[in-house]
């Protein structure tokens, strides 16, 4: 790292203490809570039965209603992924929190996360959501109610869904925002290493989330796990709900709108698709969603597997947003090869058949704001030299609680921070290497500009 990155990181962080209110203090805000940079002190205690009961259990008396679309849709009931489509359930316990020095007491806490439990488990560094007032009505930080603690097994960098949210957020695309912090886990009357490393603190997607970002909070939030976005799979709303995960029981006029939507995309004609399309998808912000996915090359998304992104369907405009969710595998850290992935093409960056990714693309309308964005965001937030100074400030606020985690860990994160491509040693991201973000950056940003001045020459 640079001196003048060095003295930059370390002025961000004093001027954050500087001005930013006390955590328990009734003038703290979630703006203060949130920053790229800040380090917290998380401390979860939990009792033997309780710490016991996080473990994923077998959910009985659940079982799919027809045929399954994706490899993680769960049986009816249970929650979407891995986890829940082999029929294991994640159950709240009680549980104590201490954040810095404000003390959280009764929260629920679970596991989460699919790919990153699985190996988190025998790693002892699992990821976790904490519903503050789950027990005790009220209880939050600032306006916070819900936190998820990300483990970053797959990411030996700790940096790549925290850079990519910001990118998102830049772009202006409704994204969570995060911080990082040391996590304890200590489960009494057991003699155990309480210190399990750094991880990502995520801003939860829920109703404060959407009342901040769109124009009604009174809309509908779900979550798909669908390959194919919009897929018609009839008119009977049973099909729909387990795959698209509403997050509360959906409205007459919400299921037909994503019925009727669903549609048009997989048998509506070229000319219906293309006049109807603006009445239910909002295309100057999926734009911007697809630009920063595709740039991205995150393909632990809707681009490949059809999962980690929220839809809202709000109830003003009845019109869909997409929200992007669970980025660790950004800045091409799921894929096919290295190179690949910083060479994806941006008009064609969908693996396999994905009827509404094929549709929209061939749309002018959509074309003309999707290749205006990749072009702006090209000469703004995507050039690669802006990376560089993110990378070292986050990698001066939490090398030291890396250093308390791993020599292992450690060494890799600093390849990482110098720019080295490192082997897939720990098997965390399917025999590729680890691909760092200020190297990916450049291939992906070079690639992009010849992509976009070959469109613009007509070749």
């Amino acid at each position: 790292m640079s001196r003048t990155a060095l003295r930059l990181a370390i002025f961000s962080s004093v001027a954050f203490a500087l001005t930013a209110a006390d955590i328990a203090s009734k003038d703290f805000k979630a703006s203060d809570f949130f920053d790229n940079t800040k380090v917290w002190t998380a401390r979860f205690t939990f009792t033997p039965d309780q710490w016991q009961g996080l473990n994923p259990v077998p959910k009985t008396g659940v079982k799919y209603t027809g045929d399954r679309l994706s490899q993680f849709e769960a049986p009816d009931g249970l929650r979407n992924g891995i986890t829940g489509a082999s029929g294991m359930q994640l159950e709240y316990v009680h549980a104590n929190l201490t954040l810095d020095n404000l003390a959280l007491k009764d929260i629920g806490a679970r596991y989460k996360g699919n790919g990153t439990l699985r190996r988190g488990i025998p790693l002892g560094k699992v990821s976790l959501k904490a519903d503050l007032n789950k027990y005790v009505k009220g209880q939050k930080v600032a306006t916070i109610t819900k936190l998820n603690f990300n483990n970053n097994v797959s990411d030996t960098s700790w940096m790549h869904e925290v850079l990519a949210y910001r990118l998102y957020r830049e772009a202006g695309v409704p994204a969570s925002r995060t911080s990082y912090a040391r996590v304890y886990i200590t489960v009494t009357g057991k003699q155990d290493k309480p210190y399990k490393g750094l991880y990502s603190i995520v801003e939860e997607v829920d109703d404060r989330f959407v009342a901040d970002h769109f124009s009604s909070k009174d809309g509908l939030l779900l979550k798909p796990v669908i390959p194919s976005t919009f897929m018609y799979l009839g008119d009977d709303w049973k099909k729909y709900n387990q795959i698209y995960d509403p997050k509360r029981a959906p409205t007459e006029q919400e299921k037909k709108r994503l019925i009727d939507f669903s549609k048009i995309v997989t048998s509506g004609t070229d000319n219906e698709f293309t006049a109807r399309v603006g009445e239910f998808i909002d295309l100057e912000e999926f734009a911007r969603y697809m630009a920063v996915t595709v740039w991205l090359s995150n393909y632990d998304s809707i681009l490949d597997d059809g999962q980690n992104y929220y839809l809202y369907l709000d109830s003003k405009t009845l019109k869909f947003s997409f929200i992007p969710w669970d980025l660790d595998r950004a800045f091409g850290q799921f894929g096919i090869t290295e190179g690949d992935m910083q060479r994806v093409d941006i008009m064609h960056p969908w693996q396999g058949s994905h009827r509404f990714l094929e549709r929209i693309f061939r749309v002018d309308a959509f074309r003309k704001l999707y290749l205006a964005d990749m072009t702006n965001f090209s000469k703004t937030i995507f050039r690669p030299e802006r990376f560089a100074p993110q990378v070292d400030e986050i990698v001066a606020a939490v090398r030291p609680a890396i250093v308390e985690e791993s020599p292992v860990l450690l060494e890799r994160f600093d390849a990482a921070a110098a720019g080295k491509t490192m082997p897939d040693t720990l098997n965390r991201n399917f025999g590729m290497d680890d691909v760092p973000v200020k190297t990916f950056v450049k291939g992906r940003s070079a690639s992009v500009l010849e992509q976009l001045a070959r469109l613009n020459s007509g070749r």
